[in-house]
């Protein structure tokens, strides 16, 4: 089995190593870099690239779903979460370094922990497993490194090193995933989720990050928070953009933060806070006050902001809705087509026209947008 011989703190390690390999080959190198000259690990790695040429790898073109590999030898992950910190930085495989986007969802898992009593400070060992749940905020970039009190001396990681930033979006330090329980309740997972592999990251498939969630007892969607959204259409286009590469659950929350913010209340009120299929239908278009005295009506993005399309995030893709027609929209037998003025709505077999917000002009504010006649 030949090893290309590219060192890890190299660059452009990810263009020279990553052009023409083979997967299995592609593997070999990144363990060859990132444990030059350690036959062991060498070894004990080897399984690991076997069996994972036989684990599917997310679908192109998918956002992948990652793990984040920890030594707590190295990196003293415990006493890090007892801080409460929310934000760090995490230094990524460099053949991975093209695929890390903002909105990403991924997890950390902690391996054997080799370290001695007085490297951990009289603590017990950790048990191996996942510790947290993290959302990427940025691409990859070339790290400054990271030498902090957690790091152990001559641990810590180097300066140029693919880096990404991270958002933990909740910890389980108190009541880790342990990798014992992971190989006798879902064994199907990746090997190199249950068996390790010596690298700083690895994407996993979309239903091994779900049965993990399950496991840990959370999901995305409740996790992940709303982001604050403002009401211009450059802005919008500069966070469909920063969000084109995120997993689903995260382009919902980006869609939630509209429909809620000031885009949604904006069209809310062009519409006069009615429901516009209630409307057509000649039903009453109001479904009863707040105790503001305002109206009650929820926004409904048309076109899925999960397919990443211009302009998904928009007024303009925009109708506002009952409770009930809005969940009608989302999980009844229901679709909707887009003309440049209308949304044709199809429910229970029957197809109904409603107005579409239209711009007054390119650079326009969702201040200046009418609603036209239905």
């Amino acid at each position: 089995m030949k090893l290309m011989n590219f060192r890890a703190s190299d660059p452009e390690y990810a263009a020279e190593g990553k052009a023409g390999l083979s997967r299995g080959n592609q593997l070999e190198s990144v363990i060859w870099s990132e444990f030059f000259g350690d036959r062991q690990k060498l070894q004990a790695a080897a399984e690991a690239i076997r069996e994972s040429i036989q684990t599917p790898l997310p679908e192109a073109g998918a956002a992948p779903y990652w793990v984040f590999v920890c030594n707590p030898k190295r990196w003293a992950i415990d006493r890090f979460l007892e801080q409460g910190e929310a934000r760090d930085t995490w230094g990524v495989r460099p053949s991975d370094r093209m695929r890390f986007a903002p909105g990403q969802l991924g997890v950390v898992r902690v391996g054997v922990d080799r370290g001695t009593s007085a490297e951990r400070e009289g603590r017990p060992a950790l048990e191996a497993g996942i510790y947290a749940l993290v959302e990427i905020e940025s691409e990859a970039f070339e790290g400054s490194g990271a030498s902090d009190a957690f790091w152990a001396e001559g641990g810590g990681r180097a300066s140029g090193w693919p880096t990404v930033k991270v958002r933990y979006l909740q910890t389980f330090s108190d009541r880790p995933l342990t990798i014992t329980r992971l190989r006798e309740e879902a064994p199907a997972l990746s090997p190199l989720l249950l068996n390790g592999f010596q690298a700083a990251s690895f994407p996993i498939p979309e239903p091994d990050f779900r049965r993990l969630l399950d496991l840990l007892g959370t999901s995305a969607e409740t996790v992940v928070g709303e982001i604050a959204v403002t009401d211009t259409l450059e802005a919008l286009a500069r966070l469909e953009e920063k969000f084109r590469d995120a997993c689903p659950e995260v382009k919902e929350r980006v869609s939630r933060s509209i429909e809620r913010g000031p885009v949604g209340a904006l069209v809310k009120k062009l519409n006069g806070y009615k429901c516009q299929i209630c409307q057509v239908l000649g039903r009453d278009p109001i479904s009863f006050l707040k105790p503001s005295g305002e109206p009650y009506v929820e926004a409904h993005h048309v076109m899925p902001v999960s397919a990443g399309q211009a302009g998904s995030l928009g007024a303009s893709n925009i109708l506002t809705a009952c409770a009930t027609h809005h969940r009608q929209l989302h999980y009844g037998q229901a679709s909707v087509s887009i003309t440049a003025t209308a949304f044709d709505v199809t429910l229970d077999g029957k197809t109904v026209r409603v107005g579409r917000p239209i711009l007054d002009g390119p650079g326009k504010s969702p201040t200046a947008q009418k609603m036209p006649v239905a």
